[in-house]
């Protein structure tokens, strides 16, 4: 992943190996996952929300899947999202509040 701030550019890359042992690589540079990890935070990247990137063998674990289990994950994708909206607008409305009051 190549990210750009401030004019400078910052190249994310994540190997694994045969055995499954990570290597974190920092602009041609190996890294510590927590350094690797830190840098990202900088950047407002938070990992372990798993929402910035597919992981290794996320795809495949869709893939196989069967039709009621992708359902189920659709529908709590579904909601999760309605939850999200609707804390969204809670927050608003209790903004707005404190605004008048």
């Amino acid at each position: 992943m190549v990210f750009e701030h401030e004019g400078d550019e910052y190249v994310f890359r994540r190997t694994v190996d045969e055995t499954g042992a990570s290597k974190y690589i920092l602009n041609d540079k190996e890294v510590s996952a927590g350094d690797y990890d830190n840098q990202l935070k900088e950047f407002g990247i938070l990992t372990k929300a798993r929402n910035f990137m597919v992981y290794q063998g996320d795809v495949e674990a869709l893939a196989s899947k069967s039709a009621p289990e992708l359902t189920k994950l659709l529908e709590q994708v579904r909601v999760t999202t309605h939850i999200t909206h609707g804390c969204r607008c809670l927050a608003l409305i209790n903004t707005k509040k404190n605004m008048i009051d």
